[in-house]
């Protein structure tokens, strides 16, 4: 057999200890051993990306013996096959309103799902939402709402990505001449409206929502 190493001076068997990393790396090498001896396994620990290492078993799926890294046990008579365990490293997705307001909730996944994003859109005064990105300032991944993620070994902070609202400026002579041209600004209607005022004291501001259309009267 080629798990046989050979005979002791006593005539005793020797056998090969192997470990399988069960999808994992860094498998420590075979041991060998005799027979009704005692053996201390290998306290190399194997990895395995988006999981914990939780020790050896005999059986792929956990069934059999489990066996500790570095623990001491006795050679059986035969070759002895030990599969790494794993439990899978729960990382979090977590939504950022990014000075809006309403923001979904957070949830918990493992590496390599495929997730789907929340459908929530958080809200902002004087922006559309434009989508989540893992930077703030929209320099990171992009993602729709709703969108298709698949999960990093990491956890995922998403922040909401917002487009300032277009508002028209029109001004109205009023039965005079010279008013100053249309203009369109993209900063908010708060902001537009107050600079409006600051120039036309006695403007009257009727403002509308989002594109909406701001008039002043001369």
């Amino acid at each position: 057999s080629p798990d046989k190493v050979g005979r002791d001076a006593a005539g005793a068997r020797g056998w090969f200890e192997r470990y399988n990393g069960n999808g994992g790396a860094n498998v420590p090498g075979g041991q060998s051993g005799v027979v009704d001896s005692s053996v201390t396994l290998s306290a190399t620990l194997p990895t395995r990306t988006g999981y914990t290492f939780t020790g050896w078993n005999t059986a792929a799926n956990g069934s059999g013996t489990s066996r500790a890294a570095g623990a001491t046990i006795v050679m059986p008579t035969t070759a002895l096959l030990l599969f790494a365990q794993w439990e899978a490293i729960p990382y979090s997705i977590s939504y950022e309103g990014n000075n809006g307001i309403g923001a979904p909730s957070s949830s918990s996944h493992t590496y390599l799902d495929a997730v789907t994003l929340s459908a929530t859109v958080p809200t902002r005064a004087g922006y559309w939402f434009n989508g989540w990105n893992t930077a703030a300032d929209g320099t990171g991944s992009g993602y729709s709402s709703g969108g298709a993620l698949t999960m990093s070994a990491a956890n995922v902070t998403l922040y909401a990505q917002g487009v300032a609202d277009l508002y028209r400026v029109v001004y109205n002579a009023n039965g005079g001449v010279d008013a100053p041209p249309d203009h369109r600004r993209g900063d908010g209607l708060g902001r537009l409206a107050r600079e409006l005022l600051q120039r036309r004291p006695a403007a009257v501001v009727r403002a509308h929502a989002r594109h909406g259309l701001v008039r002043a009267r001369l």
